[in-house]
């Protein structure tokens, strides 16, 4: 399973109403094909100048430089209608909107379109890919191992009527997003198994850092690169048990990680400025969804369901490093309307 619309994420319906499943006039790929094309051919794009990648004989560097050309038009097309339509407020507010109005601001710093197009391109991989990522493994797991969905369903109608949310159409963000913590606890052991960055990059600057480890102490030197391997650090038996390759939300419950321990947004000055964000889009989108369905995994005429979940799970186990970690396969789900 893929989750792959930023629309959602990003812009309100009416912004792209005619961005849908027909490529848009002029453009061979649409708006999503765009995004999703850009994402798995990201590195060609941030390493080699679009010249070359235009005429390059590997065709998926030039498929790389298509889609990169075709959400640049896209997100130039958006930037224009979202200036015409002027300032907006409530339901119409959206990003996009927020950097329009900051690049015709006149009383301060303005920012070009190409500088809204680099923010664009940010908040989409930043902050759609890997949001959308982490929902399709939280959903995979979930039809996976059936008790612990059975578990996630129960906490979270408590939590519902707990704090009495009353129809979907009725939530609000001051009093649904924080009585939550199930679904919240479902994104962390997501990210727990599945970080969506495998590695953080950090550094010592001008001081060295003193690192404690197995009973020794190490001096790294000052200016030196420290890359934490988020994986390792997140399937270590030391400081998760020895059920650590469990697919558990409930641990998120039953005990809080140490300093150090969960490193999914990373830590202290340098840890990820959306991670707000990211867990209110993932908080809105999963409680949406698992208050009206649970999901299953879908087998095909005479296949059995066994066969089936041994194929999903060798699908997590082969997900790969694109611009995020991700499935690189489809695991078929069913949505089943709960009674």
């Amino acid at each position: 399973m893929t989750l792959t619309s930023a629309a959602a994420d990003i812009w309100k319906q009416h912004e792209f109403d005619d961005l849908g499943p027909v490529p848009a006039k002029g453009h061979s790929l649409t708006f999503s094909q765009s995004i999703r094309t850009l994402v798995q051919n990201l590195f060609p794009i941030l390493l080699f100048p679009k010249v070359i990648l235009r005429s390059a004989p590997l065709r998926s560097w030039r498929l790389a430089s298509s889609a990169y050309s075709e959400f640049r038009d896209y997100i130039f097309l958006l930037t224009q209608r979202a200036k015409l339509l002027g300032p907006t407020e409530g339901e119409r507010a959206n990003l996009l909107h927020a950097l329009v109005s900051g690049s015709s601001d006149v009383s301060r710093d303005s920012l070009s379109d190409d500088e809204v197009l680099a923010h664009m391109f940010t908040y989409v991989l930043a902050g759609h890919e890997s949001t959308g990522n982490t929902m399709a493994y939280a959903i995979v797991n979930l039809a996976i191992f059936q008790e612990a969905q059975d578990w996630f369903l129960g906490q979270l109608d408590e939590q519902l009527k707990a704090c009495q949310a009353g129809s979907e159409g009725m939530w609000d963000y001051s009093t649904t997003h924080g009585s939550l913590p199930a679904v919240i606890s479902l994104m962390n052991e997501s990210l727990r198994l599945y970080p969506a960055c495998a590695a953080v990059p950090k550094w010592t600057a001008d001081a060295p850092a003193e690192i404690h480890s197995n009973g020794h102490k190490y001096i790294v030197p000052p200016r030196t690169p420290v890359v934490i391997n988020t994986i390792a650090v997140h399937r270590d038996p030391k400081l998760w048990g020895e059920d650590v390759l469990e697919f558990r939300p409930q641990r998120w419950i039953e005990d809080s990680p140490r300093k150090g321990q969960f490193m999914a947004f990373s830590e202290g000055a340098r840890a990820c400025l959306g991670k707000k964000f990211a867990q209110v889009e993932f908080v809105a989108v999963i409680a949406t969804l698992f208050s009206r369905f649970r999901l299953e995994l879908d087998c095909g005429p005479g296949e059995n369901i066994e066969i089936v979940r041994d194929r999903a799970i060798a699908t997590l186990d082969g997900s790969t490093i694109l611009a995020n970690l991700g499935m690189t396969k489809e695991v078929p789900i069913r949505f089943v309307e709960r009674v």
